[in-house]
């Protein structure tokens, strides 16, 4: 179990005071005036902060923890594998691909496939060419 899944937990059985959920999560979570009490999720917040990471990447051009990322991921297309739908369990991951950037990558196509409308970019030669190199390779 991961540390936001854990203290996501707590808060809730806090609310309960440690017995069982009497109204869902999702309820809880939601606004005042829908029902919900405004609580944090932290699992999205924890998504968001790591999805808001890939903004920073895609526009920190020259910086070195830029390039690291790119000559990581260049097998997979670099910074334009976020161009891509693309599914983690069909990449092949190896251990030279750190953590981080697997984290980073999951969440965002965890995302970006429940919101396909944000990508803002059609599909064009360049993803296509990563799409060969993601399915292919």
């Amino acid at each position: 179990m991961n540390f936001a899944k854990k203290v996501n937990d707590i808060c809730f059985k806090f609310i309960w005071n440690f017995k069982p959920d009497k109204i869902k999560r999702h309820t809880i979570i939601g606004s005042v005036d829908k029902g919900g009490l405004n609580m944090v999720d932290i699992n999205m917040v924890v998504k968001s902060l790591k999805a808001a990471w890939v903004k920073r990447l895609c526009e920190g051009d020259g910086s070195k923890w830029c390039s690291l990322f790119s000559s990581v991921t260049s097998q997979y297309g670099g910074r334009a594998i976020f161009d891509c739908n693309f599914d983690t369990r069909d990449l092949n991951f190896a251990s030279h691909v750190p953590k981080l950037y697997r984290d980073k990558l999951t969440v965002w196509q965890e995302l970006h496939s429940k919101n396909p409308s944000t990508v803002k970019v059609p599909i064009m030669p360049k993803t296509f060419f990563a799409y060969l190199i993601l399915h292919f390779t």
